[in-house]
């Protein structure tokens, strides 16, 4: 019988695999946690492995640590429990300081503009954190968001989720908008954007960038350089999955023959590590 090879398994199958170590990946996990709270300011990491190695495995598998570190310390499934206590040796406190946000780029590749996207990945997460309690800070991201959506698509696009249709609707400061048609204004406000995801849930940003090598090269190119711009803040840790040498390939046939991409990546990522 016909079936898919590129099996997604849900949460609840990682978790399992990360309680019984299946995937043999628990101390590379709790290795990438401590240097990721070892990490004083924002930085951009390039987890560089070959297709198939298990890199998307990995990364998930890394939010649902954090995540279940934050949500519920005292009650840890013991893969979880393990991993946290290599992770924290010495440490009597478990506290992870990061928000992990997971951004599948190759899935969001038919968007004419990446950082709208991204404005939409980060405005799902607000929906977990009393959207309509917050007006004041509402407005920054709702007003964000609706130009970000004008510019790139000049219509509210279906099935983003309710974030967006609450985006939407509640849009009313239709005078701001004008400060947001430039460019630099529309990075700052997304910049905000992170901040009231942030607000009251941690410390730092962890946003996973995964699938970057299979994007569309235009795509890939345009994502790399808005976040290059964009993060660039104390906050902000940006986690790239991805083959480097792949991405250099993608990298090159945008820019043609001779362009060297692998030094053109260079500038994008602080340090790299084995995925």
């Amino acid at each position: 019988m016909l079936q898919r090879t590129n099996y997604n398994p849900g949460d609840d199958e990682l978790l399992e695999l990360i309680s019984s170590n299946s995937l043999n990946r628990n101390k590379d996990i709790a290795d990438m946690l401590r240097l990721l709270m070892n990490i004083d300011k924002g930085l951009s990491i390039f987890l560089d492995g070959d297709w198939g190695s298990g890199k998307t495995y990995f990364v998930r598998s890394l939010k649902i640590v954090i995540d279940n570190l934050n949500t519920c310390p005292d009650v840890l499934p013991a893969g979880i429990n393990m991993i946290a206590s290599n992770a924290f040796k010495g440490n009597t406190s478990w506290h992870c300081d990061y928000l992990p946000v997971y951004y599948n780029a190759w899935s969001c590749d038919y968007w004419g503009d990446p950082l709208a996207s991204i404005a939409c990945t980060l405005a799902a997460e607000t929906d977990e954190v009393r959207l309509e309690s917050e007006p004041s800070d509402n407005k920054v991201i709702k007003t964000a968001l609706k130009a970000l959506m004008e510019l790139t698509f000049n219509c509210c696009i279906p099935g983003l989720g309710s974030a967006i249709d609450k985006t939407v609707q509640a849009m009313e400061a239709e005078d701001l908008l004008d400060a947001f048609k430039k460019r630099s204004s529309l990075r700052n406000a997304v910049a905000e954007a992170v901040n009231l995801v942030l607000k009251e849930r941690a410390d730092k940003l962890l946003l996973i960038v995964d699938e970057l090598d299979r994007c569309e090269p235009r795509f890939a190119c345009k994502l790399l350089e808005e976040l290059k711009t964009l993060f660039d803040l104390n906050n902000v840790v940006v986690l790239y999955s991805l083959n480097t040498e792949q991405l250099a390939h993608v990298i090159e046939g945008q820019y043609g023959a001779g362009f060297n991409g692998s030094r053109y990546l260079s500038k994008f990522f602080d340090i790299t590590a084995a995925g």
